[in-house]
């Protein structure tokens, strides 16, 4: 299926053997800011392997991605794109990029060129356009497989709820689920 999306978010990847499992079933993998920290985490000091796992894209105001693992990143080739705006989260911002990466040529067309995106709310902004040029036709929806959405802080928890509920509408352009090391 190549209208799904493995999310990483910001929490420790309790369930290593079958994250590395799902990693293989998915064709776009994003991580969201700290969640980049913690995928290179994962392969402990082992670059070989790292190498084998590297995200289609890192994306997110930055504020918990460190220096290192995203110069790493960077020198792999992951294309790395921060986001400024505090008006939405590493989460919604990554939906935009998924969103936009499996439904925009255009897009998939700025990063093969290495275009930049503006960096304080430019995926927003693609996102929005978008959808206003798709007119009411109907986007066929992503498969959305999140981790690290519910086992951590309580402020990030209730977001992921809020995600969940937001995106189980209608007109959502997701099927999303979460996976923690308890829970599906």
């Amino acid at each position: 299926d190549h209208k799904a999306a493995l999310l990483v978010l910001n929490q420790e990847i309790g369930i290593p053997d079958l994250f590395l499992k799902l990693w293989k079933k998915y064709p776009l993998r994003v991580c969201a800011d700290g969640g980049a920290n913690r995928l290179y985490n994962l392969f402990k000091d082992d670059d070989n392997v790292r190498l084998k796992y590297l995200p289609d894209y890192i994306v997110g105001d930055f504020d918990s991605l460190k220096p290192d693992v995203e110069q790493y990143y960077r020198n792999a080739g992951v294309p790395v794109i921060k986001q400024e705006t505090q008006y939405s989260t590493d989460f919604s911002k990554c939906l935009c990029l998924i969103a936009l990466h499996t439904h925009s040529s255009i897009f998939r067309d700025m990063i093969s060129k290495k275009q930049p995106i503006a960096s304080y709310s430019g995926l927003h902004d693609l996102y929005d356009a978008m959808l206003k040029d798709n007119g009411s036709k109907k986007f066929e929806r992503i498969r959305l497989m999140a981790i690290g959405a519910i086992d951590g802080r309580f402020d990030q928890t209730i977001h992921s709820v809020t995600q969940l509920y937001k995106l189980s509408t209608e007109d959502s352009l997701f099927n999303l689920c979460y996976l923690s090391t308890t829970d599906l």
